[in-house]
């Protein structure tokens, strides 16, 4: 599924997008924190959350801005946000524009769409 809020696209992630998600990641922990963040094990770990949970990111032109994810809290494959402290990541420069909310409404209907879908791949 994608979307556009102004100029920018919102759509699922797949593989293609862990390195932009690690380089977003990597800068929103330096912003907040003052040092750089350690990315050694950081391929799996989005890995995995783009395999099995519900995971949407905010493009501008072709850079990742923005990204959220929820995972699948069954049963009743009911998807919400369990707001973990990785679940919303935005750039420092895109702060205070409404993304977070524009991605979470889109977790929303995605996640009424796909319920009664599986929300993680079988292999």
């Amino acid at each position: 599924m994608m979307c556009y809020y102004s100029y920018m696209l919102i759509r699922t992630l797949n593989e293609s997008d862990i390195e932009q998600a690690i380089a977003l990641e990597a800068d929103v922990y330096e912003y907040i924190s003052g040092g750089p963040l350690i990315t050694n094990n950081r391929f799996n770990h989005w890995f995995q959350t783009i395999d099995q949970e519900l995971t949407v990111g905010m493009f501008d032109h072709d850079k990742l801005v923005g990204l959220a994810y929820a995972c699948d809290q069954s049963p009743g494959n009911h998807i919400e946000s369990t707001y973990k402290r990785d679940s919303l990541i935005i750039h420092p420069d895109y702060h205070g524009k409404g993304l977070g909310e524009k991605l979470f409404e889109t977790i929303l209907a995605l996640s009424l769409i796909h319920i009664s879908e599986p929300t993680r791949r079988t292999p």
